[in-house]
């Protein structure tokens, strides 16, 4: 693993939480990432402004036809597109940042998520062929095979589904026990006449599920959304490899070329 010069890993946050990409558990994970993924990672250890890290993904230059990013961003809320059309959009997002909470939106669909350093973001980015179908089920099919492939390298087993009570819930979480440990997403857009596909997923590696929530909810209300999340319905890779005293190392496998930026 390398990093940019001058551009050094991401710090831990002591308020929030977090596990950046070089500490023991950050490179266990991102070994693990490598070893899962059939295509080249992009470990993009910046920390750009919260709307440009959201939208890079947007935005890379054409790789291949498949291409897989690893990033993390600065403690925001990330409004879903719906959700930034509403009226009371302007009003909640300035309670919410004055919280300690700036709040961005995105393209994709759902509910309100949180993006923090203890929260890492998966990309699988397909620059497909004009006349190239689109394939949803089998795209997030293969988001989801990478993550629980990369998760059992580090001895955490997982399925797929909806979780009752979890925040943004959709039948493409990944799962460990029945909570929530990654949700997913996508958009489908083109650029310069081609599809592009894009689908992410959020991991909880480590910090508060707690203080997620309750800065969901508090955004949400201030929207006239309504919802209370259970916080037993989620659960970090930490509190999993904690609780249970998993450790070790991932076994060692073939590793697609990982890129730094």
């Amino acid at each position: 693993m390398r990093y940019r010069e001058g551009n050094p890993p991401l710090p831990l946050s002591a308020r929030t939480g977090g596990c950046d990409f070089s500490s023991p558990l950050g490179r266990r994970l991102v070994r693990a990432l490598q070893d899962a993924a059939p295509g080249p990672l992009l470990v993009d250890t910046g920390f750009p402004g919260r709307q440009q890290a959201v939208d890079r993904d947007l935005n890379l230059p054409d790789r291949g036809p498949l291409l897989f990013r690893l990033w993390s961003n600065q403690s925001s809320i990330i409004a879903s597109c719906k959700q930034a059309r509403s009226p009371r959009f302007a009003a909640a997002r300035a309670q919410s940042a004055a919280a300690g909470w700036p709040v961005v939106a995105r393209r994709s669909g759902g509910t309100a998520v949180v993006h923090r350093p203890g929260i890492w973001n998966f990309s699988l980015i397909r620059f497909a062929a004009p006349a190239e179908d689109v394939a949803i089920e089998r795209d997030y099919a293969m988001l989801l095979s990478v993550l629980r492939q990369a998760m059992a390298r580090i001895g955490i087993l997982c399925d797929q589904g909806g979780v009752a009570g979890a925040h943004c819930d959709g039948k493409y979480n990944l799962r460990w026990q029945g909570r929530k440990l990654a949700g997913t997403a996508a958009c489908i857009t083109r650029r310069d006449g081609r599809p592009l596909r894009i689908f992410h997923a959020a991991l909880a590696v480590d910090g508060s599920v707690r203080e997620d929530l309750a800065a969901i909810e508090r955004f949400e209300r201030a929207l006239g959304e309504y919802r209370d999340y259970a916080r037993d319905a989620h659960v970090t890779v930490r509190q999993i490899l904690d609780e249970n005293h998993i450790g070790g190392r991932p076994h060692d496998a073939r590793r697609p070329t990982a890129m730094a930026v």
